[in-house]
């Protein structure tokens, strides 16, 4: 049995995102449990783009550091779609500080439009994966939020896996009521 029933529900969710209904996924598990292996399998099975973002555990990162590496990886799969002015200076590492702004709540919305419109554009099924979501930064996480709010009539399919206990904060954008399935138990356990 293993993988296999949580690789098939990850192809129907990207089929239908395929279909234009665009989603979030959290594939959720104690640390160790196989998340990070079941989507590196399932991303080298996809018929699509799959661009891949992690939130390192060992290192303080930038705001948004997950999704430079998506932007970077989306870039690569398509060297000819447009890219927005805030999504080249987060390519670029030339992103401002938004405290310093005096729109800080305009300018985050519209980065993460950019963002949307980018990871959107062409209408083309893609896959994103965002790895060990527990340790993202704010506004990795509301970024996450805003893309679950905007790309329901997209082709996008967003993967993200974490922790089992950062779904039951109340506060976090996590407590969402996106779709969640627990990762596969390690081969050898029942």
């Amino acid at each position: 049995m293993g993988r296999e029933p949580a690789l098939q529900r990850l192809a129907d969710a990207l089929a239908t995102a395929a279909r234009g209904r665009g989603q979030v996924v959290l594939v959720v598990g104690e640390p160790g449990i196989g998340k990070t292996r079941l989507l590196r399998q399932f991303a080298e099975q996809a018929p699509v783009p799959v661009a891949w973002g992690a939130c390192p555990e060992h290192i303080a990162a930038p705001p948004l550091w997950p999704w430079e590496k998506v932007l970077h990886a989306v870039r690569a799969h398509c060297p000819d779609r447009p890219v927005p002015g805030p999504v080249a200076e987060l390519l670029d590492g030339r992103t401002c500080d938004l405290d310093e702004l005096e729109d800080v709540a305009g300018a985050a919305l519209r980065r993460f439009e950019a963002i949307a419109q980018y990871l959107t554009a062409n209408d083309s099924p893609m896959v994103v994966v965002l790895d060990d979501l527990h340790w993202a930064d704010q506004s990795s996480l509301r970024l996450l939020a805003h893309l679950a709010d905007t790309i329901t009539a997209s082709r996008l399919l967003v993967v993200a896996t974490c922790w089992p206990h950062e779904l039951g904060t109340s506060s976090g954008p996590l407590s969402r009521r996106w779709p969640h399935w627990p990762a596969p138990q390690p081969c050898g356990s029942s």
